[in-house]
């Protein structure tokens, strides 16, 4: 497995453990509204990290298309 790869990994699962960690003590200071609210943000940030993960991949994957004038 690359280099690479397995670092963006370990920072989605480091995003996972702070956003649990955020979203427990949001839920014990304010309550269930916060918790779902930093949840919301935190599965946002996961689909943005995977999604630019997806597309740096098709990219290193897909040939060029040429461009015809």
């Amino acid at each position: 497995m690359r280099t690479d790869v397995v670092v963006r990994r370990v920072v989605i699962a480091v995003q996972v453990a702070v956003g649990v960690a955020a979203a427990t003590i949001a839920w014990e200071w304010t309550g269930l509204a916060a918790a779902l609210a930093l949840v919301a943000v935190g599965i946002a940030l996961i689909r943005a990290s995977l999604r630019s993960e997806t597309e740096a991949m098709r990219s290193h994957f897909e040939p060029p298309v040429p461009v015809r004038s």
